[in-house]
């Protein structure tokens, strides 16, 4: 009987010690994720500001916009040009 419950107490200990190997574990991946996707959004923001230019612009420039087009809402389309009327901004 005495042997019964160090046996069972022994199986609960394993399987509580395998739980928290892998809880360790899956913590380290996620510390490992979250770095990747850290240096990833570094790196995409690069990319997009890579060919970006402050600009100046004054009323009566004529400029063109970037807009979605009527068909879908993800397809961009320049549209314009349109006039500077108002100033919104430094």
């Amino acid at each position: 009987m005495h042997i019964e419950r160090l046996s069972k107490t022994l199986r609960v200990f394993r399987r509580l010690n395998f739980c928290t190997a892998e809880l360790s574990q899956v913590r380290r991946y996620v510390q490992v994720g979250a770095g990747v996707t850290e240096g990833v959004a570094r790196e995409v923001k690069k990319a997009l500001y890579r060919k970006a230019r402050l600009r100046q612009l004054e009323l009566g420039d004529k400029v063109l916009i970037l807009l979605p087009t009527d068909s879908h809402k993800l397809l961009m389309q320049w549209k314009g040009p349109f006039e500077v009327v108002e100033r919104v901004s430094e």
